[in-house]
């Protein structure tokens, strides 16, 4: 699995974000951290909680693709995966019965079985997962692990909960126009965004990690036929 243009990305989107909270840091020595926050100050303060949820959302939803792409190169029967990762693997067959109204879906229903039965290669890549990754909060990260088979918390550091809930809170804010910039950043402090930027960077290469981790060890093969896949690579 090749994750080395997710954690450029990632890295790129960090350091941009790092440079906001340098530019919010001299801001406030020059008006003094008990001083009313200027306009424009309050505004950065803003916008870097957009420019910091996007180093997280670019790498949860570039890593589940990078993720989903390795498994497709292995070209793993249905039969053959980790029963819970066929609740993404089979996806169109779930959308096939879901739509195919009430005479439709007896034929639906047994396609996804013959899938099993014939030993039907799984493509992971074509499985859109956009709606779960629209908003990436905790649960959503969970919600992954979960659906994975990865068993693992969503984080590594349970301090980074309401970290990454005021991330996502003030972001959404501010995208669907809930508040202004000024408004999500008036009554914030360097330090306590800093947490926040490091606490983003924290969650974001421990799901990479995990999810290397898991991938490269073919944890999403069923045990029985996991050997012969870690001996191809």
């Amino acid at each position: 699995m090749n994750t080395s243009h997710v954690a450029a990305g990632l890295t790129t989107r960090l350091n941009e974000a790092r440079e906001l909270l340098g530019a919010i840091g001299a801001a406030e020595i020059r008006v003094g951290p008990l001083n009313p926050i200027p306009p424009f100050e309050a505004s950065l303060r803003g916008i870097f909680y957009v420019s910091c949820y996007g180093a997280l959302e670019w790498t949860v939803t570039s890593g589940v693709q990078a993720y989903l792409q390795s498994i497709d190169d292995d070209a793993v029967p249905f039969n053959r995966l980790d029963w819970v990762f066929n609740s993404v693997t089979m996806d169109a067959f779930f959308k096939s019965v879901a739509s195919s109204g009430a005479k439709g879906k007896w034929s639906a229903r047994r396609r996804m079985f013959e899938a099993f039965a014939n030993d039907t290669h799984c493509k992971p890549s074509e499985v859109s997962m956009g709606d779960l990754l629209s908003n990436i909060w905790p649960k959503t990260i969970e919600e992954i692990f979960q659906c994975f088979g990865i068993a693992k918390p969503w984080t590594n550091d349970l301090s980074n909960l309401g970290y990454m809930k005021e991330l996502v809170e003030k972001r959404n804010a501010v995208a669907h126009g809930r508040e202004t910039a000024i408004e999500a950043g008036e009554g914030t402090t360097f330090a306590q965004l800093d947490k926040i930027h490091k606490a983003t960077s924290g969650v974001a290469l421990y799901f990479l990690s995990a999810i290397e981790e898991h991938a490269l060890q073919k944890l999403y093969v069923r045990s029985a036929f996991r050997a012969e896949y870690i001996n191809a690579l």
